[in-house]
């Protein structure tokens, strides 16, 4: 036991003498540096992480793991030469406005070097645009063939779909057809991978081209698209079939006030998919209210009245059903004042995160619209929604997935106005929020 206290403190004494890993943020002086050290020393991910995040993410990919010493985060040796050849050429380069911009994406260029079909040092770059130098570099990495553009947000991207997507983008990179691409929620038609190939950029996300084209390839065009986008089904394929068929049903509309497709998937998820206690025939169930819910045979103008009821009903929801609430994204309120207080032109816009069951009725009841079905979305963290208010009174409610606001509405689900949309335009630029291209719909 002696002996084995004695070696572990000359491992500690030894991993303590050895020089620190650079901390300062400046990467033309600290990437070098730590190359050199990472030459002559195994540093573990430990030591890694006690760098600021720029270089910690560049150099992460050659440390040693921490729960084996005896093992690299990158195992393969010519994986580990191929990274630090990257960096040190990249620093000859001088691109390091562009990693210290793109530090996350051009980590995960650094794991999938074995899909590297050039080297960097062939690489030359003629812009001074970070952007366009990110995109020159993994053009000159991975393509053999031309990628679209809004596929280049797959490096970027921090959603649950990240690595799915590079997986796309490599696929499409390789010249492969879009219509094989592997994990597609939906087998594409030829139409659907047109319109999935030129998705316009800037303006859809990934997720977004995906729901995009399936709603034109099935026959509707960008407006009913952009609708269908501001909805739950954005991003979320679960029992797609079904869904499939609610859009097929809109497709065949005419005239489709397409102010009310989100309303009208709310109000059919709500009955079809989520469970909720009642009692039928006496006995006390937890199910669905209509599982056998179709869309097949319905009217569009009684399917809209029943809508309205249900919204009436969300407004008599039972006190017993507010006591819900959650912890939310952390994002701190957005204060913006304007005006004189002794002239009375004074005012105070707020925007905060609605975090309880009762706050999100009483956003609903005052702006005639219904967020609170989103109750159950909030709770498990898959949106988040937020209020515009002036003097405490609401004014623009605004739903946000992924670090995106999707859903822009005022009273009614109309467009906020101007002075609004400049509010909003600010405290997403603070929050590094996307406000995409569909959430305000004019």
């Amino acid at each position: 036991m002696v002996m084995e206290e004695i070696k572990d403190k000359s491992i500690r004494e030894a991993v303590e003498a050895m020089p620190k890993l650079p901390y300062e943020k400046n990467l033309i002086k600290t990437l070098p540096r730590a190359l050199s050290l990472l030459s002559k020393n195994k540093y573990s991910v430990t030591d890694g992480n006690r760098c600021h995040s720029e270089l910690s993410n560049l150099i992460k990919l050659l440390l040693i793991n921490n729960y084996d010493d005896s093992k690299f985060v990158t195992e393969s040796k010519d994986e580990r030469e191929r990274i630090k050849n990257f960096l040190l050429i990249a620093h000859k380069k001088k691109i390091h406005k562009m990693i210290e911009e793109y530090h996350d994406a051009i980590s995960k260029i650094l794991k999938y070097n074995i899909f590297w079909i050039r080297d960097i040092e062939t690489w030359e770059w003629k812009s001074r645009n970070t952007y366009k130098q990110f995109k020159s570099l993994v053009s000159h990495l991975f393509c053999k063939y031309d990628v679209p553009e809004f596929m280049f947000q797959s490096w970027e991207s921090k959603s649950s779909y990240g690595q799915e997507h590079i997986e796309w983008f490599l696929h499409l990179a390789d010249g492969k057809s879009a219509r094989d691409i592997s994990r597609f929620p939906f087998l594409m038609t030829r139409k659907m991978a047109f319109e999935f190939i030129n998705t316009p950029f800037p303006g859809y996300s990934i997720e977004d081209s995906v729901r995009r084209c399936q709603v034109i390839g099935l026959g509707g065009d960008d407006r009913l698209a952009n609708a269908v986008l501001m909805s739950r089904l954005r991003n979320q394929f679960k029992n797609n079939d079904f869904w499939t068929s609610v859009i097929q049903f809109f497709v065949g509309v005419p005239m489709l006030n397409l102010d009310e497709v989100g309303t009208i998937i709310d109000y059919i998820n709500e009955k079809k998919f989520v469970s909720k206690h009642f009692v039928k025939n006496g006995i006390r169930i937890y199910a669905p209210e209509n599982p056998n819910l179709t869309i097949k045979g319905k009217n569009i103008t009684n399917l809209i009245q029943e809508t309205h009821n249900w919204h009436k009903e969300l407004k008599k929801h039972s006190k017993a059903d507010m006591s819900a609430h959650w912890k939310g994204t952390g994002i701190e309120s957005f204060i913006h004042e304007e005006g004189n207080k002794e002239k009375n032109s004074h005012k105070i816009y707020e925007i905060a995160e609605l975090l309880t069951a009762k706050d999100l009725h009483r956003e609903g009841k005052t702006m005639h619209h219904c967020v609170f079905s989103y109750m159950s979305s909030c709770i498990k963290g898959t949106c988040a929604i937020f209020s515009l208010q002036l003097f405490g009174q609401s004014l623009v409610t605004i739903e946000v997935r992924d670090n995106q606001a999707v859903q822009i509405r005022g009273p009614y689900n109309k467009p906020p106005e101007q002075k609004e949309r400049t509010i909003i335009y600010n405290w997403a630029s603070k929050n590094n929020i996307e406000i995409t291209k569909y959430a305000i719909r004019n």
